[in-house]
């Protein structure tokens, strides 16, 4: 399971963000009790998130989007099916997310 968050939002906001979505995409996809990866992403703001949609569309991956009710419904993150080693290979160029020191 990959969890792309907005990187410009507060800190705080980024981890709450990334729990939504990968709260919502654990009830979606995961059906039974198998253990899955997960891998949370960094992504600079909201246009560059729209972007991963199309990929993950493109690539016909299932997914969900997280939109925040405290930021006007903004999209702050997205959380995917889980995805094959195969699968991971298209999302190698991003960046892992990182605390801001």
């Amino acid at each position: 399971m990959y969890i792309f968050v907005r990187k410009d939002l507060p800190y705080s906001q980024v981890v709450v963000q990334a729990c939504h979505a990968t709260l919502e995409a654990t009830r979606k996809f995961i059906k039974d009790e198998a253990r899955y990866k997960i891998v949370c992403l960094g992504i600079r703001n909201e246009a560059k998130l729209e972007k991963v949609i199309g990929e993950l569309e493109q690539h016909k991956f299932g997914y969900i989007v997280f939109s925040e009710p405290d930021l006007a419904w903004e999209k702050t993150a997205i959380a995917t099916e889980p995805l094959t080693a195969s699968q991971r290979v298209v999302f190698a160029r991003y960046k892992l997310l990182q605390a801001d020191p």
